[in-house]
């Protein structure tokens, strides 16, 4: 009985196990950012909009005073929700536009589960947290795609190299 099967009843389940080795090859944790950027929900939207453009980026974690996330604010809900509405940016706290659906996933699980996940719940990003439930990284598309592109074509060039004839078909 191999290790790697799961015993259900008197037979085998026919569906493999994912090996640690498996799973630390694509895990999040090599995709995602473990520097994210963060706010808090008492903040204003003019503070997250400075913060956003010095660090360059588009979205805020927002955490609470435990480092949990409680919301994630985006460079759109700053235009929606207050330069749109002609709200004073120093007088909106970013409680008040974030977004509080936090959709977050353990930083250990394989990088193809998080994508079913962001697709499932319609997002581009997600939070990424430890077994506390505290913010350790935010895994976005964007950040993720072009290192897995760059992932595929390291493999297509050694498939390339050794079969030259299966480049063209």
């Amino acid at each position: 009985f191999d290790a790697n099967w799961q015993r259900r009843g008197a037979g085998l389940v026919v569906a493999r196990r994912a090996s640690r080795i498996e799973e630390s090859l694509m895990s999040i944790d090599q995709f995602c950012r473990h520097d994210p950027v963060t706010a808090t929900p008492e903040e204003t939207a003019r503070d997250a909009a400075k913060r956003m453009a010095k660090m360059d980026v588009g979205s805020l974690a927002v955490i609470d005073g435990e480092g949990r996330p409680v919301g994630m604010l985006t460079d759109r809900d700053i235009v929606e929700r207050v330069v749109r509405r002609r709200k004073d940016p120093d007088a909106v706290q970013i409680g008040e536009i974030m977004s509080p659906d936090v959709v977050s996933i353990w930083r250990d699980i394989p990088v193809d589960r998080a994508f079913h996940r962001m697709r499932q719940e319609g997002v581009r990003r997600v939070m990424i947290t430890d077994d506390q439930g505290k913010l350790n990284g935010i895994l976005t598309y964007d950040d993720a795609l072009p290192q897995l592109a760059r992932r595929f074509q390291l493999a297509a060039n050694v498939v390339t190299s050794q079969y030259p004839d299966a480049a063209g078909k």
